[in-house]
């Protein structure tokens, strides 16, 4: 807040920008160390909740951000999780699918009785075979250059697999056909 307040100080400048932006990235940065450190603990309640309620909430604010999201399948019953956190975990994953594969992504419902699976599928290039336990490494990113516009800090699917982990769940990375 100091330096944000010494910023407005310097007036409209090229390098009040650049610091601006470079303050705004800080904070994202933050913020998703702190998700990331919050994600494995149980800070927050479970709860009964309505899964389907919860996927169809944050497909409206993916779509919201151009995404198309094609969803099938129910849970067909209200189930036990944290639900800031699910959500956050599910947005995580469609942000990553809408980000590197493409606007179209799919989401699928699986009920099993015992247990929910979701299946998320994009069309992008995929994950190399070699790389898909490292890219749940805290800060790890596929994308060498490091580049603020290509992608976040790479903490999503860290942040994704400790939520699902959480959850006393499994989360996998594959190939989809084609």
């Amino acid at each position: 807040t100091r330096m944000r307040l010494r910023l407005e100080a310097l007036g409209n400048s090229a390098l009040r920008d650049k610091m601006a932006q470079d303050l705004g990235e800080m904070d994202t940065m933050i913020g998703d160390t702190l998700d990331f450190l919050r994600a494995s603990t149980n800070v927050e309640a479970s709860a009964l909740l309505n899964l389907d309620a919860l996927l169809d909430s944050v497909c409206e604010d993916m779509e919201a951000l151009g995404a198309r999201i094609h969803r099938s399948g129910q849970a067909r019953r209200a189930i036990a999780a944290r639900p800031h956190a699910l959500r956050r975990c599910i947005a995580n994953l469609l942000e990553n699918a809408r980000c590197y594969g493409g606007d179209a992504v799919s989401l699928a419902v699986e009920d099993a009785g015992s247990a929910v699976r979701i299946i998320i599928e994009d069309q992008g290039p995929g994950i190399p075979a070699a790389e898909r336990e490292k890219v749940f490494e805290p800060y790890y990113r596929l994308e060498s250059s490091r580049a603020r516009h290509t992608g976040g800090t790479g903490l999503g699917l860290t942040i994704a697999k400790a939520i699902v982990e959480a959850h006393h769940g499994t989360i996998t990375l594959g190939t989809a056909a084609g």
